[in-house]
């Protein structure tokens, strides 16, 4: 799954560096709007519940593991969470990197690493069903 997270991010970086909108949205809107469209089309629910963490290794340990609450009355703040047991009850497969730091969940194990590379933003990458 390596190999295959790495091409991704060189794609990405590539789409990057040359603004390609397909990979990119200006704003939150299109962004929302795009995702909203995939989910619709494809069923995809978990993939709209992945959120993007802060940079570093702390915050992506605290977004799959503890407790944050949202705002009043919003019932928003533990989604992570709640991929983190849906990936490891499915036995699917997660790459989650944000910065510099990732989560990766395969075969039910949960393992947070530093990256050598960063990466701008975040990705996260769902495998459902065996390799």
């Amino acid at each position: 799954m390596r190999d295959y997270i790495k091409s991704i991010i060189e794609e990405i970086n590539n789409a990057s560096k040359e603004k390609n909108t397909d990979y990119f949205c200006l704003t939150r809107d299109i962004f929302q709007a795009r995702l909203d469209s995939y989910i619709s089309h494809t069923g995809q629910y978990l993939l709209s519940a992945v959120k993007k963490c802060e940079s570093d290794l702390e915050a992506i340990k605290v977004a799959f593991t503890e407790q944050i609450s949202g705002r009043a009355p919003e019932q928003r703040g533990n989604g992570l969470k709640f991929v983190l047991e849906s990936v490891k009850e499915k036995k699917w497969s997660l790459y989650f990197q944000s910065g510099g730091a990732c989560c990766i969940i395969e075969n039910g194990n949960v393992e947070f690493l530093e990256e050598d590379g960063i990466f701008p933003g975040c990705i996260a990458v769902l495998k459902a069903g065996a390799d």
